[in-house]
């Protein structure tokens, strides 16, 4: 991928350039709002991804262009708790495949800290080793998932990250260095093994090799190779004893006699492809004004050394010398060595303020290079190197490159043309402190005045623009239609005026001007499509429309009064400057206090505020910007596409010599216009007789374009933000939404949708390797992303403005809802588990969480962890409800009981409720809730049976004490379901009931009527008498029922048995065998201590009942009733 590169110094000997794009808001924000106490410190890694701590804080973003992740993609990751400064050289980035590296940090304590996905910074792994208050010193990535941990006191710990079902950890391996018969025969040669007190310099990788992977361990005077492939397996290949050879060969260097008042350091070790190149430093501190060389040494890389022999093969000794104090060594010795390639002659040296340029060509021979850094104040924080080129972190400049210049034979011309270029830029330009970069949006006076010594091609277009129409008083119409009438016509003259001259820092005659057209007391602003919001947006509009005047070809094209925002002929240039003239214009108008006073415009279906406005056109310069950079590499794609948006007629109207392309990437305003042109290039391209080959080809290049131009649009607006919002104070509640997720059928949101869709059903399933499937999976990742981006911001913005209660917001949040489901399932169905996870992680799907951890079987640590980050969003109740609704309770009480929060959710769920209240000793609440749960049961008698008799064991096992009436009303329930129970079985069988258990609940009337009516046809009167007691039981006295009952119970007992004339027997005989008089007899007996007129009636009484209406009238009836009763009280 290109990358963008600015010379920011230029010598005979060395180019300083800017690399890539802007650092990321966060480390911007940070770097300035950091005291001069603060430690940061940066990590390059050769993969494009650096690491930026501060503090606590750890930002890890990428700064290399690539295909799949975008440049300057951030992410925030808080640190161990830590007593000790952080350092960057604790932190590892692992590369990954989805693009987004893995990251391991330590604490100089030792706690470990592992974050498989940078999307979610709280889903770490953590662990702390035991050091014996060892500090930590470096972390090294090794291959494989490898890292190796050193201390001060050298200890050396390899860390392993294995991952099984979904679950992280980091295996821990102390080195125990098993020696061989070279590292014993060096030993022999150079000195015995390292002090115990010795200091770790440095631990570099080497090689990966079939016996296992290099490295070199850097001590004060000791240089030990080690050879580690497995925990267990590793190897001292050699160890140097360097410091009395170094001593020798730097007494001949110097031409002394003696090695006294030598000091010598090891500072740094590299190897490289046929040697190792050490780092030393060297002084003499017997002479009166010691000073401190900087040399290379080159070292022999094996250890097949002969007895005797020197291991260094040359020494090269740096021209720049300092100062040497005791107080100021700690400082002059932290110096590293940086290399551009393992084969490459060029290194550095380089400290916090310090830089050297080294080459050891053969052809040349060595030289080093001081390189200048812009003042005392600013300082390095960090290097590495990327793609053969050494970069550095610069306190002001970001990541600047340094590329040492080849000497070259001089030319006839050198010595004019040298020293012209030398003159103009010999030294970094101090005014590239307020860099962009570091995001410095703000215009002062100062700035204001500074900003005509810049050198850039749009200010002296502008300025040639000012002189050459000093009046600028008649509009002329742009290719904006719809533009403000001539009534405002005014308006957009005098701002334009007012712009141009402040960019000659003539201040008084802009602020005049600005006063007459403007004046703040009048009220001409403050609302929709005021004159300073249609003016601001049109001159906005113009500037990035701008043609390019320095184009021959677009001469007649230029009108009179145009703000030239450019003078390059080149079109990436061009589109850079207007990104400078634009960020000047809002600069103007924040200075100008215009900024404050602005509100709105009208669009085509709705208002948007003035600044959002004017940010979506920078964010369409950046677009224009990225899809210029990806039209080198897919040129046929692109410019088809822009045939078929680009308005043809307008193309005819122009001078010849013009391209579709030239028109279209100068109506930056209609960038959007090209997904439109990709789709239907797209479509039409698949309707023909594309292999799957080929059309897997074309959808992946598609995916390419979309990515990078909307990624790079989206960082623009993730950093550019808070640069383009109003000032505190000014309250516009109007909803913003991003042109890159506008909607409707032809918004780039369902373009974008439609290219997910396509991507899934065209794309993976014609993938032939995976390696194509995992590039398609990792454009779906990114496209998922931005698409669910540009929702989220939209939902907050709605919310902001309109509050969540709105219609608009509800139907939006349900948009958002179903489209993040559509987009991140496919993720799901063809297995990119990890993938899946992060974009339900990052937008809050929690039905694709559950789901995932669901199908793992160690998926309820997960799940354990999201309720913990999730816990303000309700993901521990969404989990219980997913687990309830699949009726899979046994899993919910399993996993969650030990969770408070499922206590609370089961409050609405009372039937499973009481098993967290009985798990949890809650008995007392569990005897409620069964109890309750057992009143309301209604279809199962046995179902209720088991709840009242859980509920009176858990009113026994509670702590405090339950009423005793609590306790019997428990007894009488269940007594009456075992009288319900014993309902004979005839009975069940004309109620159709085979299984007693299977019996609904039935209350004491209707108990009764089973116990004595007409299907109980073989009722006796151990039958009458369960009714009886129920009736006594469960009907109090004084209810209007109760006598009635009372009757239809005897009555029905009388009609059991034939009262006519019993010819022949006793009349009280006869009575005795009778159901009534047995039923009697029962009740007499069992319920003696209470009053006869509670349960037994009266003869006159019983004969009014409704049930012997057709036998009242019976004298034996009557006689034998009053017979038997006369005898019972008898009795």
């Amino acid at each position: 991928m290109m990358q963008s590169f600015q010379v920011l110094q230029e010598t005979p000997q060395y180019t300083v350039s800017g690399y890539g794009t802007s650092l990321p808001v966060l480390i911007t924000e940070t770097l300035l709002q950091a005291d001069r106490s603060a430690v940061i410190s940066v990590q390059l890694d050769q993969s494009g991804w650096g690491a930026f701590v501060c503090g606590r804080k750890l930002f890890v973003w990428r700064f290399k262009q690539a295909q799949i992740t975008r440049a300057s993609q951030c992410y925030r990751l808080a640190l161990p708790a830590s007593e000790l400064c952080h350092s960057a050289k604790l932190v590892c980035l692992f590369p990954s495949q989805s693009g987004v590296p893995s990251v391991m940090a330590v604490s100089p304590e030792g706690v470990i800290r592992f974050w498989s996905s940078l999307h979610n910074d709280l889903a770490f792994y953590e662990r702390g080793l035991d050091l014996s208050n060892q500090e930590c010193y470096s972390v090294t990535h090794l291959e494989n998932g490898k890292c190796l941990l050193a201390t001060t006191s050298n200890q050396m710990i390899l860390l392993s990250v294995a991952s099984q079902n979904m679950q992280t950890q980091v295996e821990v391996h102390n080195l125990k260095p098993s020696h061989g018969m070279l590292a014993r025969m060096s030993s022999l040669i150079f000195g015995y093994s390292k002090s115990h007190t010795a200091q770790i310099r440095r631990v570099c990788a080497g090689s990966e090799t079939p016996e296992g992977h290099e490295v070199y361990v850097l001590h004060d005077e000791v240089l030990q190779k080690w050879l580690i492939s497995e925990p267990g397996q590793e190897t001292v290949v050699y160890e140097k004893q360097l410091g009395a050879v170094l001593m020798h060969h730097f007494q001949r260097e110097f031409g002394l006699t003696s090695t006294d008042g030598l000091k010598t350091w090891l500072l740094d070790v590299q190897p490289t492809t046929s040697s190792v190149l050490l780092l030393a430093a060297v002084t003499n501190i017997h002479v009166p004004s010691p000073r401190l060389h900087y040399a290379l040494v080159e070292m022999q890389a094996e250890s097949s050394s002969v007895e005797g022999q020197d291991p260094v093969e040359a020494i090269h000794i740096a021209d720049k010398t300092h100062p040497y104090k005791v107080t100021d060594e700690v400082s002059l010795l932290d110096c590293h060595l940086l290399l551009s390639h393992p084969n490459h002659p060029a290194s550095f040296i380089y400290s916090k303020n310090l830089l050297i340029g080294c080459s050891l060509s053969p052809d040349v021979g060595p030289s080093f290079q001081e390189i200048n850094l812009p003042d005392a104040r600013t300082y390095i924080l960090g290097a590495g190197s990327v793609d053969g080129q050494c970069m550095f972190f610069h306190s002001a400049e970001g990541l600047v490159t340094v590329r040492m210049n080849e000497p070259e034979m001089p030319g006839m011309d050198e010595s004019i043309v040298g020293q012209s270029r030398l003159n103009q830029s010999s030294r970094l330009d101090h005014s590239r402190l307020d860099h962009p970069r570091l995001d410095h949006s703000r215009l002062d006076q100062s700035r204001l005045d500074h900003s005509t010594h810049e050198v850039s091609h749009f200010e002296q277009s502008m300025s040639q623009s000012m002189l050459q129409n000093s009046s600028l008083m008649v509009p002329t119409p742009r290719r904006t239609e719809g533009g403000i009438p001539e009534s405002g016509g005014e308006y957009l003259n005098g701002l334009k005026t007012a712009f141009l001259c402040v960019c000659r820092s003539s201040l008084s005659q802009a602020e005049n001007i600005l006063a007459e057209l403007f004046p703040p007391e009048e009220g001409e602003d403050g609302y929709t499509d005021s004159p300073l919001d249609k003016a601001v947006e049109r001159l906005s509009l113009e500037l990035i429309n701008d043609f390019p005047p320095a184009d021959p070809r677009w001469a007649e094209s230029v009108p009179q009064d145009s703000v030239s925002a450019t003078g390059s002929l080149i079109l990436i240039h061009q589109l850079e400057d207007k990104m400078k003239a634009h960020g000047k214009l809002v600069s103007f108008l924040k200075s100008s206090g215009l900024w404050a006073r602005l509100h709105s415009v009208a669009g085509e279906d709705y208002s948007k505020s003035s600044h959002c406005v004017l940010l979506e056109h920078v964010e369409k310069l950046a677009a224009a910007r990225a899809l210029c950079h990806q039209h080198a590499e897919h040129a046929n794609l692109i410019d088809a596409a822009i045939s078929r948006v680009t308005d043809r007629e307008k193309l005819d109207k122009l001078p010849s010599g013009l391209t579709l392309r030239d028109v279209f990437y100068t109506e930056v305003a209609e960038v959007h216009q090209i997904f439109r042109g990709l789709q239907e290039e797209e479509e039409a391209l698949l309707r023909t007789d594309f292999s799957p080959r080929d059309s897997v080809t074309l959808i992946s290049n598609i995916n390419s374009v979309y990515q990078a131009v909307l990624q790079e649009a989206w960082q623009v607006h993730e950093s550019k933000s808070l640069v383009y919002q109003p000032p505190e104070g000014v309250d516009i509640r109007l909803p913003a939404q991003l042109w890159t997720a506008s909607s409707g059928p032809k918004g780039l949101r369902a373009l974008i949708s439609q290219q997910h869709n396509l991507t899934v059903q065209n794309g993976v399933s014609n993938a032939e390797d995976g390696v194509t499937k995992s590039n398609l999976f990792q454009q779906l990742f990114n496209l998922t992303e931005l698409q669910l981006d540009g929702y989220f911001s939209q939902l907050e913005s709605v919310r902001d403005s309109l509050g969540e209660d709105t219609l608009e917001y509800g139907d939006l949040e349900q948009k958002y809802l179903q489209e993040r489901s559509a987009l991140i399932k496919p993720f799901v169905k063809f297995g990119q588990i990890e993938r899946a996870a992060s974009l339900a992680e990052k937008f809050l799907d929690f039905g694709i969480l559950v789901e995932l951890c669901d199908e793992s079987n160690t998926g309820h640590k997960r799940l354990q962890h999201y309720m913990d980050y999730y816990a303000n969003q309700g993901f521990s109740d969404f989990v219980f409800k997913y687990y309830i609704d699949r009726g899979q309770r046994g899993k919910l009480m399993t996993h969650f009981s030990h969770r408070p929060e499922l206590s609370d959710f089961l409050r609405q769920h009372d039937h499973i409720s009481w098993l967290q209240d009985i798990q949890t000793n809650n008995f007392n609440q569990a005897h409620l809730t069964l109890k309750k749960l057992a009143d309301r049961e209604k279809y199962s008698v046995a179902k209720k049976k088991t709840l009242l008799s859980l509920s009176k064991l858990s009113a026994l096992a509670a702590d405090d004490p339950v009423n005793p009436t609590v306790i019997e009303g428990i007894n009488d329930d269940l007594f009456l379901i075992t009288n319900q129970e014993q309902l004979p079985p005839s009975v069940l069988q004309r109620l159709q009931i085979d299984d007693a258990t299977e019996m609904p609940v039935m209350q004491v009337d209707e108990l009764i009527e089973l116990y004595t009516g007409e299907k109980n046809k073989a009722a006796n009167e151990y039958d009458f008498m369960k009714a009886l007691d129920l009736l006594i039981t469960y009907v109090p006295k004084d209810s209007p029922g109760f006598a009635a009952l009372q009757r239809r119970i005897w009555s029905r007992a009388v009609m059991r048995n034939s009262w006519n004339d019993p010819t022949g027997a006793d009349p009280f005989q006869y009575c005795r065998e009778t159901v009534f008089f047995k039923l009697a007899k029962m009740a007499l007996e069992s319920y003696r201590d209470k009053p006869r007129d509670e349960f037994l009636p009266s003869p006159g009484e019983l004969l009014r009942s409704e049930e012997l209406a057709d036998v009242r009238e019976s004298k034996n009836l009557q006689y034998l009733l009053r017979l038997g009763m006369e005898k019972l009280n008898q009795t």
